[in-house]
């Protein structure tokens, strides 16, 4: 989720000609970033090459000049089969917010301009390689063939329903819903993550490959693979050693995984959704095709605002919550 330090480029005067320049500029910084960007990092990019630009710099203008110059950058990538989509990160705009505060806390003080929160991100999509297929550059086929079987891994982790004795507060999802959902004695998760020794070892993929052992990575070439999908921002390992995957993933074969794997969809937004609550009722928890399940800000909108029991079975969710994590 981090950005690279933005330093201060030369500052050009807004107008016709140099609106091609400006998104030269965004396309680059978008690329620097190994292509996702949070929007409040662009906005303070676009900022700052409007440094001798004399109108109004509230977020609002600056986000409708993001969103023209985004346009104008799809028009040229389109031929070229890319694009820079725009997504909203699972977590929610106040840990997205949180992780990246000392990132833009010195940026904008430096520029004496502030941002509202925003689970935002710009990223830089492939529109013509459809799933893992579009990693083929920069993998060869054994090794996309893994990336295949750790995807499939961590979506059959997500259909386990773990029943555990405490659940920390630390973790940004635990602790959001339990604002919202006071006094619940909620001890179920799911979790759509391996841990890297799991996924290394590849006991079970050896099982299936028993009779053609030659396509299976070695322990250091497989690590040597997950590093590389955690620095392209597809995968992201935990400090525990898990690892699951990374908005970039979501973002690029969202289709993909729900064909595929039949991952469930937040009821409010119908995204992906791998963070967040389940409704773990008798009946929602048997719907294996058609789970309840909503982001954690999509949760809050229901919860306070729409209604506190399921909309698939009407049973309470304050007793009948799963965290996914």
């Amino acid at each position: 989720m981090e950005s690279p330090q933005l330093s201060q480029p030369s500052s050009v005067p807004i107008d016709a000609d140099t609106d091609a320049l400006i998104s030269r500029h965004l396309l680059r910084y978008i690329m620097a970033s190994e292509g996702i960007c949070h929007e409040n990092m662009l906005l303070l990019a676009l900022y700052a090459l409007n440094l001798d630009y004399s109108g109004d710099c509230q977020q609002e203008v600056l986000a409708r000049q993001l969103q023209l110059l985004t346009n104008n950058i799809n028009l040229k990538l389109n031929p070229l089969g890319y694009k820079i989509i725009q997504i909203n990160h699972p977590l929610g705009k106040e840990a997205v917010n949180a992780s990246i505060k000392n990132s833009i806390l010195k940026l904008t003080s430096k520029y004496n301009i502030s941002f509202r929160s925003s689970s935002k991100f710009y990223v830089y999509v492939n529109t013509v390689d459809k799933g893992v297929a579009q990693l083929a550059t920069r993998f060869t086929a054994k090794e996309i063939s893994y990336i295949r079987w750790c995807l499939e891994m961590f979506c059959n982790e997500g259909n386990k329903i773990n029943e555990v004795g405490h659940i920390s507060n630390d973790h940004a999802v635990v602790k959001m819903i339990n604002e919202v959902v006071l006094d619940n004695n909620w001890n179920r998760i799911i979790s759509y993550r391996c841990g890297s020794t799991e996924l290394t070892r590849q006991e079970s993929r050896k099982n299936e490959l028993e009779n053609n052992p030659s396509n299976i990575l070695t322990a250091s070439e497989s690590e040597k693979v997950l590093t590389q999908m955690c620095s392209y921002k597809w995968f992201y390992r935990t400090s525990t050693g898990k690892i699951g995957m990374a908005l970039r993933c979501f973002a690029e074969i969202q289709d993909y995984l729900k064909n595929i794997f039949g991952l469930p969809c937040c009821t409010t937004c119908s995204q992906v959704a791998l963070q967040g609550v389940m409704c773990g009722s008798d009946y929602c928890i048997t719907q294996q095709e058609n789970r309840t399940v909503w982001h954690p800000d999509c949760f809050r909108h229901q919860y306070i605002h729409v209604n506190q029991n399921c909309p698939n079975c009407n049973q309470s969710l304050h007793e009948n919550g799963i965290y996914i994590l």
